[in-house]
């Protein structure tokens, strides 16, 4: 039997659907290339880190160069969808 109170289920749920709403916007900035809009979702002194097949990659701290990282990686890219990237051809 659950000891958590309803406060605390309400709160895990405004929790759960404020997560899912951030990653959204999150997603949706990164479709349309907004790295300006998408880097105010981070404080000022926030770390982006990669993890790529369980290992550490590259390490971002502050707006600007997460910023900066995100641009660059997104121009690789001609168009974007949340899930599913298409290379630019050059």
């Amino acid at each position: 039997m659950s000891t958590s109170t309803i406060e605390q289920k309400l709160q895990a749920l405004e929790d759960r659907a404020a997560l899912k709403t951030l990653v959204d916007t999150f997603s949706n900035l990164a479709d349309t290339k907004d790295v300006t809009a998408q880097v105010l979702l981070f404080t000022e002194d926030a770390t982006v880190s990669s993890v790529s097949s369980g290992q550490p990659g590259s390490s971002f701290k502050g707006r600007k160069e997460i910023g900066d990282a995100f641009a660059g990686y997104l121009a690789n890219f001609e168009t974007v969808f949340t899930s599913t990237v298409s290379r630019r051809s050059s």
